[in-house]
């Protein structure tokens, strides 16, 4: 994924790229959670649904 850009640094394992290799109708990059610790990524639509899928879980660990 050398032309993806991401969003974070590797932080204790964790990544999130964006893949301009496929985008949705709405023009936003595919967006990847990249961590160590699974046997695979998790994909989503776009960065924001990645995002609001991280805050979901934030909130759910207050």
């Amino acid at each position: 994924m050398s032309d993806s850009l991401y969003l974070s640094e590797h932080n204790e394992g964790q990544v999130y790229p964006l893949n301009p290799h496929v985008i949705g109708p709405d023009g936003a990059w595919e967006a990847w959670d990249v961590a160590s610790w699974r046997p695979s990524e998790i994909r989503y639509r776009s960065c924001w649904d990645l995002m609001e899928d991280q805050f979901g879980d934030y909130l759910s660990r207050r």
